[in-house]
């Protein structure tokens, strides 16, 4: 009996000892991801930046300098065809124009380099309010001296966010964008009063909407800088809210 009840404590202390290691092990794994992932946002986003900069300094430009040239080229010729040719063609260029800082300004907004979050922020919401949606836009928050890799982390959840609005929500509604701190911890919510899911099965719905991919990378972007994402959908919107914790990843 006495043989059988070490051995029976033995048996159980190798379980927990194996138990253990195993959850160290899946730990070790789960810090490595989370690194690997964290890198690869970080290498998209130089790129990102990379290519606004080619594409601002390069193909707009010289988009600009065409449109400058076809409307001072339209005054010197003495056919109004030939003029009214010269002007349909320099217009189409300043569309051009246009939409390369679209392009840009999706690719690595300035705004976020050179005035920070809270401008980069405001500038969505702005972009939603000309497009007829009712914003409520909160910031309570210190963001100056926030590190880069977390101003983009929220950024880019908020931008995901609101694309997601703009596709799903059924069109023009009220959105809520807010971004608050309490003693070193973010919160960020984004939440539009649409026609939200359908009904409650949860992600399946999600996938049904296309809304899957987005929220999953959102989610790895915060988990990334040690944040974490949470997503609420009913008929009557959708919530979207990412959390960093005072202690998150400098």
């Amino acid at each position: 009996m006495a043989l059988e009840l070490i051995g029976t404590t033995v048996n159980r202390f190798e379980q927990e000892r194996d138990r253990a290691s195993l959850l160290a092990a899946l730990s070790d794994r789960e810090r490595r991801l989370e690194f690997v992932v964290g890198r690869l946002f970080s290498a998209q986003e130089e790129e990102r930046r990379r290519l606004s900069h080619d594409l601002h300094d390069g193909v707009a430009q010289t988009a600009t300098a065409l449109a400058r040239l076809l409307e001072g080229a339209s005054g010197k010729t003495c056919d109004p065809l030939q003029s009214d040719e010269r002007l349909r063609l320099a217009s189409i260029a300043r569309d051009l124009v246009g939409e390369l800082r679209s392009i840009i300004a999706g690719l690595r907004p300035t705004l976020l380099d050179d005035l920070g979050l809270q401008a980069a922020i405001t500038s969505i919401a702005d972009i939603l309010a000309s497009d007829r949606y009712e914003v409520d836009l909160q910031i309570d928050a210190p963001t100056p001296g926030l590190p880069s890799h977390v101003e983009t982390a929220l950024y880019r959840v908020a931008q995901e966010a609101t694309n997601n609005i703009r596709k799903h929500a059924g069109g023009p509604c009220r959105v809520l964008i807010h971004l608050v701190e309490d003693r070193g911890a973010y919160c960020l919510r984004v939440r539009d009063f649409g026609q939200g899911i359908k009904d409650k099965r949860g992600l399946g719905d999600m996938e049904r909407l296309g809304h899957h991919v987005g929220i999953q990378v959102m989610q790895e972007r915060m988990i990334a800088i040690g944040g974490s994402l949470e997503w609420q959908g009913s008929e009557g919107g959708v919530t979207v809210t990412a959390s960093l914790g005072a202690s998150y990843d400098q």
